[in-house]
């Protein structure tokens, strides 16, 4: 809606004024699972890839539930929130009374996968996939091999991401990759222009529900494209 609409939500961090980032604004995983004991220890991007994952199955109309063989591909990220993990680490001191027990789910790669299957009662071929940009569309092209290949009939597949954090963006920032300057946020991501300075960082999910098209039809599925 925001594409058609031609919103964008630029604008500068408080820990660096000299960048300008793109967050979703008024987001809450909550709205999209409910209350969920596992909830703290989804990052902001798994939280992304989790709600659009409980989104696309509410939009396939299979909320209710998935055949037990359905697979799940997912693209992810490193978790480069450093900082806001660990606000008081010094000469390698992590430790402390207010790390939780289980604080290394939030940096393990397949803690998105392990959460989603969890909430959709998904229970066939599960597989993270962690090629950088490329992740989330390597795991849609995953799961399509899968079902062309009579493996599976049906796949969940996508991904979703954040750096919007000190870490992350520190980490583009030390590459060279994003914008820096003063220009309006609004005028600061120019990727065709001659005088671009890097792109702008954002965050977000997307998920898509894979079918064999016979059996899609069947169920009388509303069917948005073919691969």
């Amino acid at each position: 809606d925001n594409l058609k609409k031609g919103y964008v939500s630029f604008t500068r961090p408080a820990f660096d004024s000299d960048v300008v980032i793109s967050p979703v604004i008024g987001f809450s995983v909550k709205d999209y699972i409910g209350r969920f004991k596992n909830s703290r220890y989804l990052t902001r991007g798994t939280q992304f890839s989790v709600a659009a994952a409980m989104s696309a199955l509410a939009g396939a109309g299979l909320a209710a539930g998935l055949p037990q063989e359905c697979g799940l591909f997912v693209g992810t990220g490193p978790n480069l929130d450093i900082s806001g993990e660990f606000p008081d680490f010094h000469r390698g001191a992590m430790d402390g009374e207010e790390l939780a027990a289980l604080w290394m789910l939030r940096f393990l790669p397949n803690t998105a996968a392990s959460a989603i299957a969890q909430l959709a009662g998904i229970h066939g071929e599960n597989a993270t996939i962690t090629t950088a940009c490329a992740a989330s569309l390597q795991a849609i092209g995953e799961a399509f091999r899968k079902i062309k290949d009579g493996y599976l009939d049906m796949a969940l597949a996508g991904g979703g991401d954040s750096r919007l954090h000190p870490g992350g963006v520190l980490a583009y920032r030390k590459a060279q990759a994003l914008y820096t300057g003063t220009l309006d946020p609004q005028q600061a991501s120019r990727p065709f222009d001659m005088d671009r300075k890097g792109f702008v960082p954002g965050e977000g999910g997307a998920f898509f529900i894979l079918e064999e098209l016979n059996k899609a039809r069947r169920r009388g599925a509303r069917i948005l494209g073919e691969v």
